[in-house]
């Protein structure tokens, strides 16, 4: 019954009431009534639509940006009537990976001759790459009678969005593998100055290495490498959320990339070595940004966290740290069972996500996250 009683056909019967009150008592008082609701009533269904008949969206842009931050993307509201338009809701429709995500905007007034950019509104709150699919506009002043819509397709703008870094507390004391390329010391010795040693420059060597007395005698570049070189290299390996998971910013496996990233920036920052293994990408990565860009594209894939995971062990030297990162401690089991092949070989650590499903529901996303620690693995110490 309630269906039925919507506040439409609850206004028609209204007017068809007072149209017949008229005609049978033809009362001016009754006339009014009827012309004042007859009159609103029109109004409520022809206004919403006379609105939105000549607005206009103009839309694109495409780059990267950071979880919660503003993207730069031009999302631009005219009224190309003489007439002003109420209470527009600007709908944005986004495309990831199988997900439909909407990001709805209300516009209080767009007068003629003054568009509305809405672009530096437009704030993610999960990493992935987004795509824009269409605009909607919907308008129901001055009663939500009847809502007009307006749908813009075509329109060409994607933005990369990178997982926000989670603060990762890593252990001081890490093992210590061999560098060859001679780029890093152990933090204990320091940045010293015993560039002794030289050999020939590799694509990715820092400029200020070259040693140019050298490089012109043997007729190539040449470069200066630490005597004695060595730090601690971390070989991440992060288990990407499941496809029910992907896109939802409170999810623990979208939380566990985030921890992901976090713990490759501090690692660099302390003057660590870091290979993250990210699915879908073949090699290690090295730099921070690659990671990011890596991270933010990955999407759910079951098994390519067994087979990441199995690269790293199989390159593993003397000296690496194996770092899992995990959503959640029950994927224990999962991981146990993967480096049962081999078992007490390498020095083993996780890393879990403070965000778990133990934890209240009602937690905001906006709370500033509890750091991550790296732990040895419980099988593995």
């Amino acid at each position: 019954m309630e269906r039925w009683l919507s506040k439409p056909r609850v206004l028609l019967a209204l007017v068809v009431a007072l149209l017949l009150a008229t005609m049978n008592r033809r009362d001016p008082l009754i006339y009014g009534m009827f012309l004042f609701t007859g009159t609103l009533g029109a109004l409520a269904w022809l206004l919403p639509w006379a609105s939105l008949r000549r607005v206009v969206v103009r839309s694109g842009g495409a780059g990267e940006v950071r979880e919660g931050d503003a993207c730069n993307l031009t999302l631009t509201v005219e009224q190309r009537g003489w007439w002003p338009v109420f209470m527009i809701e600007v709908q944005t429709h986004w495309e990831w990976a199988g997900r439909r995500i909407v990001l709805r905007h209300v516009v209080p007034v767009l007068r003629p001759g003054r568009p509305r950019d809405l672009g530096e509104r437009m704030r993610f709150n999960c990493r992935g790459h987004y795509r824009l699919r269409e605009v909607r506009l919907a308008c129901g002043f001055p009663l939500g009678l009847m809502e007009a819509r307006r749908a813009f397709g075509g329109i060409d703008a994607a933005f990369l969005v990178l997982p926000k870094a989670s603060p990762v507390v890593v252990p001081p004391e890490l093992p210590v593998s061999h560098d060859d390329r001679g780029l890093q010391v152990t933090r204990r010795l320091g940045n010293s100055n015993e560039l002794g040693a030289l050999r020939d420059y590799e694509p990715g060597d820092p400029v200020r290495r070259i040693h140019w007395r050298a490089s012109a005698r043997a007729g190539h570049l040449v470069v200066q490498q630490y005597l004695q070189s060595g730090s601690p290299l971390l070989r991440v390996v992060p288990r990407l959320p499941d496809a029910d998971e992907v896109g939802v910013p409170t999810s623990p496996g979208e939380q566990a990339v985030r921890v992901a990233a976090g713990l490759c920036r501090q690692a660099l920052a302390d003057g660590l070595r870091v290979r993250a293994y990210v699915a879908g990408v073949d090699e290690p990565l090295g730099g921070i940004d690659e990671i990011d860009r890596a991270l933010a594209a990955a999407a759910a894939s079951p098994s390519a966290f067994g087979a990441s995971l199995t690269q790293a062990c199989n390159e593993m030297q003397e000296g690496d740290c194996l770092v899992v990162v995990v959503p959640t401690a029950r994927c224990a089991t999962e991981v146990d069972a993967l480096l049962q092949a081999f078992a007490n070989e390498f020095t083993v650590f996780m890393c879990v996500a403070p965000v778990s499903e133990s934890q209240p529901k009602n937690r905001s996303f906006d709370a500033e996250p509890r750091a991550a620690r790296v732990m040895p693995w419980p099988q593995h110490r």
